[in-house]
């Protein structure tokens, strides 16, 4: 007899978990009722995988093993080396009315902060203190890092867009496998590719889960609060991974949050910040105004501890500036000033 979903023998999860589990050098012994006693190195737990049984039975879906896994792992002292994970370390934003646990994190708005997290082989984890004290690096690496490789992600990505029919707004779509786009909003690249894209600024761009990047074009926030307001704010009142009702604006001053929608009866309504709502200083867009297409444009710098990223034409130069950041505080922005009269 076939199991169908929604029953799989509670037998074969607790075999599965029990053979990968040895299969990683760790030991396995009976505990009370259903629990299993895990034990790795110096580290003993006890761990239950009912949770994961009544996930199979009510989806028919194992979607939060690896998850689980990871988390069992991470108890039991099991943390990758840094030349591991280099590559697979990203930032993730998330709603500050969530709390991640002991997870190393920076505030961007009042409304949410930046993690960051790896994935190797399947396994995604949150990154805490204890990663950067087994791996030997600071917070200021951690990001730049993890910067990088949002940039990196972001490079091949094309944005596409679609056009609503009924009042001709402009929409756009980052097309990638990158699992949480809405953190491309600090990727050095982004308005370069924005403006490469065809897409004039200033533009307004939305991110209420941590799966939604949206950016409107040619339109006033009125009008995108009208036509797309109500459905923004429904994405983050009910997605499990929320991040902020919050609209940002890139223009020619960086990028900044405009303000936030709110309910108003069966309407959501826009309240505009007095001032423009600050992100920290590791991630600002500074602004430069050199002549594109015979006309000024605006240019974007993203600076963050130790670096500046900018971008002439279509090649991205990086300047290290490491050796100064050892004379400033860790926040600290370099100004940057650069006068550009060249015609693209």
């Amino acid at each position: 007899m076939t199991d169908s979903p929604g029953n799989i023998p509670e037998t074969d999860l607790r075999e599965k978990f029990i053979t990968e589990f040895k299969a990683l050098g760790g030991k396995v012994k009976n505990g009370d009722g259903s629990d299993l006693i895990i034990s790795l190195k110096d580290h003993e737990l006890t761990v239950s995988l009912e949770q994961l049984q009544k996930e199979y039975d009510r989806t028919g879906s194992l979607s939060g093993y690896e998850h689980f896994m990871s988390a069992v792992l991470s108890e039991a002292g099991i943390i990758p080396a840094w030349d591991d994970v280099r590559e697979a370390v990203f930032p993730v934003f998330y709603s500050t009315a969530l709390n991640p646990g002991d997870v190393v994190s920076d505030d961007m708005t009042d409304e949410f902060r930046c993690a960051y997290f790896y994935e190797i082989s399947d396994r995604r984890e949150w990154i805490g203190r204890k990663h950067l004290d087994a791996w030997h690096i600071d917070e200021d690496m951690l990001r730049e890092t993890a910067v990088a490789n949002l940039d990196r992600c972001l490079g091949p990505s094309e944005i596409s867009v679609e056009t609503d029919e009924e009042t001709g707004l402009q929409i756009g779509f980052i097309d990638t496998d990158f699992f949480y786009p809405s953190s491309f909003l600090i990727a050095p690249g982004l308005p370069l590719k924005l403006i490469r894209s065809g897409f004039p600024l200033p533009v307004f761009i939305y991110m209420p889960t941590a799966g939604i990047f949206e950016i409107i074009r040619d339109c006033d926030i009125d009008d995108a609060v009208t036509v797309y307001g109500n459905s923004i704010l429904s994405e983050f009142l009910s997605d499990p991974h929320p991040v902020t009702p919050e609209i940002f604006v890139i223009d020619e001053d960086g990028i900044h949050a405009a303000g936030y929608l709110d309910r108003n009866g069966d309407n959501a309504e826009f309240i505009g910040y007095r001032s423009s709502g600050h992100f920290p200083a590791w991630c600002i867009f500074r602004r430069l105004r050199p002549f594109i297409a015979g006309k000024p444009r605006p240019l974007l710098v993203f600076c963050y501890p130790g670096s500046v990223y900018f971008e002439l034409s279509a090649v991205l130069f990086r300047y290290s500036l490491r050796f100064l950041s050892s004379c400033f505080p860790s926040h600290f922005v370099f100004p940057v000033h650069f006068c550009i009269h060249k015609t693209f």
